[in-house]
């Protein structure tokens, strides 16, 4: 770790929020164990013992994955150091804007463009070739799962590995099941404890495109675009996979959504709001690209375009900006 930086508040956007709006200097809080939603959200930020990593890329721009990365960094309550850089190679392979992925205590960086996946060594403070294969989209102990193409391959356990049958255009993993959508709209559903390469249909979820599909408390939520529908709102909609009912749960267009237990968190332009108990309620008025659920205390946001970040409570009663930019 090279650079020192000072993590300071920034009051430009007070106006914007009723909120309590104070200084971020401390960086002590549980870690959750989210780190399949956190690596779909966009995998810009991690935490753990009290740390906070992020990803900067292209002058402090965490949305594109266009852009050269300028490293990752490492917020605590000592400031925030520089721990891989650019130019930092394993192998070989020089580590470009990479994601990152949580599991077993491990905080993953994977190098999105060559395949090869550094863990977080806190021994030696840097991240180091970790062995593992990075050509997953979903890994656990005792999960792997492989896209290529249209199609998904399994690997649970010990079982045989197989590929579903089924054409995938995008899937979520929770559990010991995979819930897939195909090009045409068409919902269905792959025990892979089972290891049967044929999946159970849910239902038809819409004609329209869908950027994503995430399950949380046994719903389906997919956005709907509903520019060439006039009978349709825009919006995220909720497919109940007990009652077998469809609801639209948030009218606009959504950016991100994340989850963590049984509560969905959906960012937007107009705010952040938790979908939970069948009601959606606002948590802030302000804009959010990206929201990451790394700790017990708070949710963090990437704002906008240019990379501001900043971090609010859970009941949306504090505000904490974080500027890495003051040297």
């Amino acid at each position: 770790m090279k650079k020192i930086f000072s993590v300071v508040l920034i009051l430009s956007l007070l106006a914007l929020c009723s909120c309590t709006e104070k200084k971020a200097t401390t960086f002590n809080s549980k870690s959750i164990d989210n780190g399949y939603n956190n690596y779909l959200a966009g995998g810009r930020m991690a935490y753990k013992d009290n740390n906070l990593y992020v990803n900067f890329i292209s002058d402090n721009y965490l949305i594109s994955d266009d852009t050269t990365s300028l490293g990752i960094y490492r917020f605590n309550n000592s400031g925030v150091t520089q721990v891989m850089t650019d130019a930092v190679k394993i192998d070989a392979y020089n580590f470009e804007y990479p994601f990152f992925y949580q599991f077993d205590d491990k905080i993953y960086a994977t190098a999105t463009k060559n395949g090869k996946f550094a863990v977080y060594n806190e021994a030696e403070d840097k991240f180091t070739d970790s062995g593992q294969d990075a050509g997953f989209d979903y890994f656990s102990d005792d999960l792997k799962v492989f896209s290529e193409a249209d199609r998904v391959t399994v690997r649970c356990k010990d079982n045989p590995e197989y590929t579903i049958e089924e054409s995938v255009y995008t899937y979520y993993v929770s559990e010991n099941k995979i819930y897939i959508i195909n090009d045409d709209g068409w919902l269905y559903c792959n025990d892979v404890t089972k290891g049967n390469a044929k999946s159970t249909f849910l239902n038809y979820l819409t004609e329209s495109y869908v950027d994503f599909i995430h399950v949380c408390a046994d719903k389906v939520f997919f956005n709907f675009s509903a520019a060439d529908y006039d009978e349709y709102e825009t919006g995220l909609y909720c497919y109940s996979i007990a009652e077998d009912k469809f609801s639209l749960v948030f009218k606009g267009e959504v950016n991100c959504i994340n989850s963590y237990g049984d509560t969905l968190y959906i960012a937007a332009d107009k705010g952040i709001y938790k979908y939970a108990s069948e009601e959606v309620t606002e948590i802030t008025n302000r804009s959010a690209k990206k929201i990451y659920l790394l700790d017990e205390d708070w949710i963090y946001a990437v704002q906008n375009d240019a990379g501001n970040v900043y971090r609010i409570s859970l009941d949306g009663a504090t505000v904490e900006t974080i500027d890495f930019r003051e040297k």
